[in-house]
């Protein structure tokens, strides 16, 4: 854990809005969060948000936040609850 931003994988520190088609090192942020956080399908930290990533984002947001209807898209309230609510 790093003091000030929760949980962070060594990929990328920020928390900018982050969906479907982006690649680069905050989804490589976001596919390592989500793997500790016991997901055990398949989803490869290679930085590209297709449709493992996508899949993995849902599932989380259903799993540990609640959302009856997850959307996959990572903000602000995504980005909280994995920094501050899983562990890499």
């Amino acid at each position: 854990m790093t003091t000030g931003i929760g949980y962070y994988c060594g990929y990328y520190k920020g928390t900018d809005y982050t969906d479907f088609g982006d690649r680069g090192k905050k989804v490589k942020e976001i596919q390592a969060l989500i793997k500790a956080s016991h997901y055990s399908g398949r989803l490869a930290i290679d930085g590209d948000f297709g449709n493992d990533t996508l899949k993995a984002v849902k599932w989380y947001q259903k799993r540990w936040m609640g959302d009856s209807t997850p959307d996959g898209i990572v903000g602000p309230n995504t980005w909280k609850s994995l920094r501050w609510d899983c562990a890499c």
